[in-house]
């Protein structure tokens, strides 16, 4: 489930957080 999150929250991009909670490109 984790990752299902972590793939919607790059697909915004405008998140700040990513799976290591290191800031997305």
């Amino acid at each position: 489930m984790t990752q299902t999150l972590e793939l919607g929250l790059d697909t915004f991009g405008d998140v700040t957080t990513g799976p290591d909670g290191a800031p997305l490109p």
